[in-house]
């Protein structure tokens, strides 16, 4: 800890000689804010992200620079407490939540299938709050007005740009989620297991049934009873592919598939590559994923 705080001191005193230039609007998190937003900015405005594409927001560390470029920023955005809680320790002097610009009546939340077989006392609570809502095209056109009004509070002189911004981006989104709909439509068995509980709201919303995952939090150790129960699960469901998150390390979840003679698959939902370069890419990419694995 004492290292760090001199490390922090010395981005401190770097930091303030740094031009204004080098100054960003609004530092987000993670790769799929920046998308959305730069729809609705049209390089009004300069955001840049905190993470690197291939590192998983759930076991990131803070770096001493990490506090620089959050205090430096206009706005600094992060996921929820869920997914990049650690983001939340930041100081910052616009710092926003961005599930709280969810509609309650959208979030999804997250249940253990080992517990929720398990006959346990109704006095425990064992559901949490999925923060992975950008997944779903329904759910992200359903934020964006939220998300302008918090960007004409912050930019008023792009109040105009952002409105009509918002509103093609919206025309996108519908016509993104009719793609896939009429995709998704045909798929026979739709039965689905992941590593982790990282695309659900686009499962849910296209009607997937999603079987089960091997974790609600990275890092879950699992015992061989669960492990047991979790393969009986995939069974008795008819499971025909499992699916893993690129940015977090499954090697646990690939060994069950090999175990029951399933293909894994890996999908992206962070984007931030040259071929995922924008919100309807990544979308688009994994949906490609998804056809091939259960046709």
């Amino acid at each position: 800890m004492k290292k760090f705080l001199i490390l922090f001191t010395l981005f401190i005193l770097f930091g303030s000689c740094k031009k204004k230039e080098d100054e960003v609007d609004i530092l987000v998190t993670i790769y799929p804010f920046k998308l959305i937003i730069d729809e609705l900015s049209q390089q009004q405005l300069n955001i840049d992200v905190l993470l690197p594409q291939s590192v998983d927001p759930h076991t990131y560390e803070l770096v001493p620079s990490d506090l620089i470029k959050a205090q430096q920023s206009e706005l600094f955005i992060y996921c929820d407490k869920n997914l990049d809680g650690w983001a939340a320790k930041l100081e910052a002097k616009n710092k926003i939540q961005l599930s709280d610009y969810l509609p309650d009546s959208l979030k999804l939340t997250i249940t253990d299938p080992i517990l929720e077989n398990h006959n346990h006392s109704h006095n425990h609570n064992h559901t949490h709050f999925d923060p992975h809502f950008w997944t779903d095209p329904v759910t992200v056109k359903a934020m964006i007005d939220n998300i302008v009004n918090l960007l004409i509070k912050h930019f008023p002189e792009k109040r105009i740009e952002f409105i009509e911004n918002a509103e093609k981006f919206k025309d996108k989104l519908d016509e993104l989620n009719s793609l896939v709909y009429q995709k998704t439509k045909l798929i026979e068995n739709k039965n689905i297991f992941s590593s982790h509980p990282f695309y659900n709201y686009f499962f849910k919303r296209y009607e997937f049934k999603i079987v089960g995952f091997l974790e609600v939090s990275p890092g879950q150790v699992l015992s061989p009873k669960e492990m047991k129960e979790i393969m009986d699960l995939v069974k008795e469901n008819n499971v025909k592919a499992i699916f893993t998150n690129k940015q977090h390390s499954d090697r646990t979840t690939k060994i069950l598939a090999e175990s029951l003679g399933i293909k894994y698959y890996d999908l992206d939902p962070m984007g931030g590559t040259d071929e995922l370069y924008d919100y309807a890419s990544i979308v688009n990419h994994n949906l490609k994923i998804i056809e091939h694995a259960l046709k």
